[in-house]
C-alpha cells in the first residue's frame, strides 16, 4: 500500500509540472465522456429497455400494404382483422385500435382528450397491471356494455392530483358518463402515439363488411415457439386468400408483420446507433491524443527509468509507474465527462418536438434521463479505453535499452527515441477517424439543407394552432355549433394583427395517419378491379387555404353556402390526385364519387396544391377536401398573426370567451413545430454530427501538433547538426512539414476508405444526397489537410529557430 501510494504522488507532481497538457488531456476525454453517455441515455431507452408489456418481445404490429399502388404501412379494415383473427395459426390473439379526440368534462373542467378504443381482449393482449383498480372485463367489450375508460398516468396526475380514490369515479365524454376503472402503469404508450386515456370498443367489428374502410392499427401477440418469419409465411398465404376471395377489395394488398420493437422505434434507430457510433470515434481520437503524449513523456523519460532498472526497480513496477499516469487521467476526464453528460442530456431533450396535437411522438420517449446506469457507461467506457490505451507506452517503458541509456545515449536524437512507429500509427488513426466523423457531418448537414428546402405544400410561419370543442345540449342544432366557428372567424379577423382564421375537423396535416377512403371520378371509365382509388378526407372552413398557405391552383375556396351534402355538394381536391387521375382533362366541374359506386357525388369547384402529410421524404397523397359549414364538434383553429403567434394567445382567449365563456382552448402550439416535428430526427442528427465532426476536427489538430512537436523536439540534436554543416533553415521546415503531410494523406486515405464502406450503412439516413458524393468527401479531406498542414507548421517553424550550438551541446 505505501509503494502504491507513493507512485500515485509521483505521478500527480508529474501531471502538475505539465498542467497545460494534464487539462488538455482531463477536458478532452470529459468532452469525450460527455457525448457518449449522452448518446448513450437515448440508446438505452429506445433500442435496450424493454418495451412496457409482458413478454414484450412476442408483440408484432400488423399493417397492409399495396405496391401496385404506392399504398404502404397502410392500416387494416374491421372485416379484414376479423378474417386475420379466424384464419391465422401463429398469434394468440390479435387487436385493433381507434384513435380519436374527445371532449371530456365534469370534474376536472373541460379538456380535449386523446384516445385509443380497443378490440376485444385487446388490452389483455398486452398483459399490463394498472397501477390502481383493474383492467377491462370481457363483459364490458361487448356492445351495450356499461361505460368504462382506463387512465393513462399522465392524465391521472394532471387532470386528478394523483387521487388514489379516483377509481370508481365518473369522466363525462362527450356528455356521457364513463366509470374510471384503473389507472394505467407510468411509462405505458400503445405504439408511437401519445394518449391519455383507454377505452373498449363499444360495436361488433365482425358487423363491418366494408372491406375498403381500413382503419385499424393492429398488434398481435405471437404463439410460444412461432417465429417472426412463420408469422409472415402464415400472413402472405392469408393474403393471398383473400385476395381470390375478394378480388374487389384486396387485390395487390399484403400484409407486413413487424416486431413492436421496430415499430415504435424504427425510424430512429438507424439514427440512433450511427450517433453512438460517432461519439465512439471521439473516444478513440481522445484517447489516441492522451497516448501520443503519455507516449512522448515516457520517451522522455527512458534515461530515468533505465536509472530504476539498473537500481533492482522490477519490470512490474516500471510498468505500474507508466500505467499509473493514464489511469489517473482516465479518472480524473471520465469523472468529470459526468456532470457534462447530464447537461447535454437536457440540452438534446430541449431540441425534441413537444407532444402535438395528434400526440405523435416516440415511445418511451419520457424515460430517457441522464441517470446511474448512463452514468456508469460513461465512466466505464472512459476509463477502460483510456487504460487499453495506455499499454502502448507501458509496453514502450518496457522495451528500454538499460544499456544504451546508461550510456548516455542523448534524447534530443532520432536514434535515442524509440516507439516513432507507434507515434506514426496515432496519428494516421485520428486523421482518419476524424476525416470519417467530418465526412458523416458534412453529408447529414447538406442532407438537412436539401430536406429544409422541400415544400410541404403549406406555409407554417406565423400560424398558430389550438384545438377547440364546441359540443353538448346548447349545441345540438347545426347552426348553433356553427354559429360559434363564424363568430370567432369573424371577430378574429377584424384584429389588425390577425390575416386569416379557419378551422379543420379532425387532425392537422403531418400530424398523424389518416384512414383512406374509396372514390371514383364519376366521369371517367369504371377502373380495372386493381385500380380502385383511395384519399384522404378532410374538411375544413372558408379560408382554411389562405390560412395554412396552401396554393389554390385553379378554381375557388370554399364559401359559406358550401355543404357536404347529398345535394349540391362540393370538394376540392389537391394536384396529385389531379395528376393520376383526371389529368391532362380539366378537373373543374367533374365529380369525385365517395364509398363506391353508390356514394355521394360531390363537384369539383378547386384543386390546392399537394401537402406532403406523412412527412417531407414520402411523396404525397390523394386529398379531397369538404366544406365544414355546419355543426359543432372537435375543431382545429388555425390562426395566421402579422408576428410572433404565441404572443396572440391571450387576446384569442378573450375573444373566445366573449363569445361563450364556457369555451377553451386546448393543446396550443404553432404549425411551424408541427412541421418541424415532421423531420425532426434528420435536424436532431445534423445537429449532433456536426458537433462531434467539429470535436473531430479539432481533437485530430492536437494529435497532429502533439506529433510533430515531439518530433522536433527529439531530432534537436540531428537539427543541430544540419545546420552547422550549412542546411538552410528552409529546407529544415520543409522536411518537417513533409512528414506531417505525409503522415496526414495516409490518414486521409484510410478516411476515404472507411467512409466509403460506411456509405452502404448510412445511405437510407440521407434525402437527396449520395453516401459517397464525391464534393463532400473533397472538401472534407481538404479541411482536413489544411488543418493537419497548420498543425505541422508551428513545430516546423520551432525547427529552424534551433540554436546550433545548444543543440550540440552535451546532456
Amino acid at each position: 500500500m505505501h509503494g502504491l501510494l507513493n507512485s500515485l504522488r509521483q505521478s500527480l507532481r508529474r501531471q502538475a509540472r505539465e498542467p497545460a497538457f494534464t487539462a488538455v488531456a482531463i477536458v478532452s476525454l470529459a468532452l469525450a465522456v460527455g457525448s457518449c453517455s449522452a448518446i448513450f441515455s437515448f440508446v438505452h431507452p429506445l433500442l435496450v429497455q424493454p418495451l412496457p408489456y409482458k413478454n414484450w418481445h412476442e408483440l408484432v404490429t400488423l399493417y397492409t400494404e399495396n405496391p401496385e399502388k404506392g399504398v404502404f404501412k397502410e392500416k387494416v379494415s374491421p372485416a379484414e382483422l376479423s378474417d386475420w383473427r379466424a384464419r391465422n395459426r401463429s398469434f394468440v390473439e390479435m387487436m385493433g385500435l381507434g384513435g380519436g379526440l374527445w371532449s371530456a368534462t365534469g370534474e376536472g373542467g373541460p379538456q380535449i382528450l386523446h384516445g385509443y378504443v380497443l378490440t376485444p381482449g385487446g388490452f389483455r393482449l398486452l398483459g399490463v397491471e394498472p397501477v390502481l383498480g383493474r383492467g377491462f372485463l370481457p363483459e364490458e367489450e361487448k356492445p351495450g356494455a356499461d361505460r368504462v375508460v382506463l387512465l393513462y398516468h399522465g392524465l391521472w396526475q394532471s387532470r386528478y392530483a394523483g387521487d388514489v380514490g379516483v377509481v370508481g369515479r365518473k369522466l363525462h365524454l362527450f356528455e356521457e358518463p364513463y366509470t374510471i376503472i384503473g389507472v394505467l402503469p407510468r411509462g405505458f404508450r400503445l405504439l408511437e402515439r401519445q394518449a391519455e386515456m383507454l377505452l373498449p370498443l363499444s360495436f361488433d367489428i365482425s358487423r363491418n363488411t366494408n372491406r375498403k374502410a381500413r382503419g385499424f392499427p393492429v398488434l398481435a401477440r405471437l404463439k410460444p415457439g412461432v417465429s417472426i418469419e412463420q408469422a409472415r409465411s402464415d400472413m402472405d398465404s392469408i393474403a393471398r386468400q383473400l385476395e381470390h376471395e375478394y378480388p374487389d377489395s384486396n387485390r395487390g394488398w399484403r400484409i407486413r408483420v413487424v416486431p413492436i420493437r421496430e415499430a415504435t422505434a424504427g425510424e430512429v434507430r438507424p439514427a440512433l446507433l450511427i450517433l453512438l457510433a460517432a461519439a465512439g470515434f471521439i473516444l478513440l481520437i481522445t484517447c489516441a491524443n492522451i497516448t501520443s503524449f503519455l507516449l512522448a513523456r515516457t520517451t522522455a523519460r527512458q534515461k530515468e527509468l533505465a536509472i530504476r532498472s539498473a537500481l533492482g526497480g522490477s519490470r512490474r513496477h516500471v510498468l505500474s509507474q507508466v500505467l499509473l499516469d493514464s489511469s489517473l487521467i482516465g479518472l480524473v476526464g471520465s469523472l468529470a465527462g459526468i456532470p457534462l453528460a447530464s447537461m447535454l442530456v437536457r440540452f438534446l431533450l430541449g431540441q425534441l418536438p413537444a407532444d402535438n396535437m395528434a400526440g405523435k411522438t416516440i415511445i418511451q420517449l419520457e424515460n430517457i434521463q441522464f441517470d446511474a446506469r448512463t452514468a456508469a457507461f460513461g465512466f466505464v467506457a472512459g476509463l477502460l479505453t483510456m487504460l487499453l490505451f495506455g499499454l502502448v507506452p507501458a509496453l514502450l517503458a518496457l522495451r528500454t535499452d538499460i544499456g544504451n541509456r546508461l550510456r548516455g545515449s542523448a534524447v534530443g536524437t532520432s536514434r535515442s527515441a524509440g516507439g516513432q512507429g507507434a507515434f506514426d500509427l496515432l496519428v494516421i488513426g485520428q486523421v482518419a477517424v476524424a476525416l470519417i466523423l467530418v465526412v458523416q457531418a458534412g453529408l447529414f448537414v447538406q442532407a438537412l439543407g436539401k430536406l429544409e428546402a422541400v415544400d410541404p405544400g403549406l406555409q407554417p410561419r406565423n400560424v398558430l394552432v389550438g384545438a377547440m370543442m364546441v359540443t353538448g345540449s346548447r349545441y345540438e342544432k347545426p347552426e348553433q355549433g356553427w354559429g360559434v366557428f363564424k363568430a370567432l372567424f369573424e371577430r378574429l379577423e377584424a384584429l389588425p394583427e390577425v390575416t386569416s382564421a379557419a378551422g379543420l375537423s379532425g387532425p392537422l396535416p403531418m400530424s398523424m395517419w389518416y384512414p383512406s377512403t374509396e372514390f371514383d371520378i364519376q366521369e371517367r371509365p369504371v377502373p380495372s378491379k386493381s385500380q380502385e382509388i383511395n384519399a384522404i378526407y378532410r374538411f375544413v372552413t372558408p379560408g382554411y387555404f389562405r390560412t395554412i398557405g396552401t396554393p389554390l391552383l385553379s378554381g375557388r375556396e370554399f364559401v359559406e353556402t358550401d355543404q357536404w351534402s347529398r345535394e349540391g355538394c362540393r370538394v376540392i381536391v389537391n394536384r396529385e390526385l389531379v395528376r393520376r387521375f383526371i389529368a391532362p382533362e380539366d378537373p373543374l366541374g367533374k365529380h369525385v364519387v365517395s364509398g363506391g359506386p353508390q356514394g355521394r357525388s360531390c363537384e369539383i369547384v378547386g384543386v390546392v396544391a399537394d401537402v406532403l402529410d406523412d412527412g417531407l421524404t414520402m411523396p404525397p397523397r390523394n386529398v379531397v377536401y369538404g366544406a365544414k359549414t355546419s355543426g359543432g364538434g372537435i375543431v382545429m383553429l388555425l390562426v395566421r398573426t402579422r408576428s410572433d403567434p404565441t404572443r396572440f394567445v391571450p387576446q384569442l382567449r378573450r375573444e373566445l370567451r366573449e363569445i361563450d365563456p364556457e369555451l377553451a382552448l386546448y393543446r396550443i402550439t404553432t404549425l411551424e413545430k408541427l412541421v418541424f416535428s415532421a423531420a425532426w430526427y434528420q435536424h436532431w442528427e445534423a445537429m449532433i454530427l456536426s458537433g462531434l465532426g467539429g470535436l473531430g476536427l479539432l481533437l485530430a489538430a492536437l494529435g497532429v501538433y502533439g506529433v510533430m512537436a515531439y518530433s522536433v523536439a527529439r531530432r534537436t540534436h540531428d537539427v543541430g547538426i544540419e545546420l552547422a554543416l550549412g542546411a538552410t533553415p528552409r529546407r529544415i521546415m520543409r522536411e518537417a512539414m513533409t512528414r506531417g503531410l505525409r503522415l496526414a494523406l495516409v490518414g486521409i486515405g484510410i478516411g476515404l476508405f472507411g467512409s466509403l464502406v460506411l456509405a452502404r450503412l448510412t445511405a437510407s439516413q440521407l434525402y437527396g444526397v449520395e453516401a459517397a458524393d464525391l464534393r463532400t468527401l473533397a472538401a472534407s479531406s481538404a479541411t482536413l489537410l489544411l488543418v493537419a498542414l497548420t498543425a505541422s507548421y508551428f513545430p516546423a517553424r520551432r525547427a529552424t529557430q534551433v540554436d546550433p550550438i545548444e543543440a550540440l551541446r552535451y546532456e
